[in-house]
């Protein structure tokens, strides 16, 4: 979308398609919605324009609910830290996993999670995430 002249234009008119296309299949919408932008994307005056055009436009169409977060990812060529002493990783079943999920869960900083619970219980919401990423 960068350099369109129309931007807001298009952006609009493909939300508009795409809820139409759900709706039409019985699929409640607005679905959440994932933005994907570069790290430093607020000290680009070019990208932070797209990213705030979208946002503007995402939330004239019902995705008003924002969510920032970091992603991490480690590249084969980066080095592996040593281990710390703090974190110990060992192996366990995705029943243990999916308890230790359920008891963090309550007082999570992740919006998205405070508005899974406000409609469900932990452990369910944990059994979903973990079938969720098995998918």
């Amino acid at each position: 979308m960068a350099g369109h002249t129309e931007a807001a234009k298009v952006l609009r008119a493909l939300l508009k398609r795409g809820h139409a296309v759900l709706a039409a299949r019985g699929i409640p919408v607005p679905l959440p919605h994932t933005l994907r932008v570069p790290v430093a994307w607020r000290e680009d005056a070019a990208v932070a324009h797209e990213v705030h055009t979208k946002i503007v436009e995402a939330t004239g169409m019902g995705l008003g609910h924002h969510n920032e977060r970091r992603q991490f990812e480690w590249k084969q060529v980066t080095p592996v830290i040593p281990p710390s002493s703090r974190l110990r990783f060992e192996p366990a079943d995705d029943d243990t996993f999916i308890s230790l999920f359920a008891r963090v869960m309550p007082g999570s900083l992740d919006v998205m999670t405070r508005r899974e619970l406000a409609t469900t219980d932990a452990l369910s919401l944990a059994r979903d995430e973990v079938d969720y990423y098995r998918s």
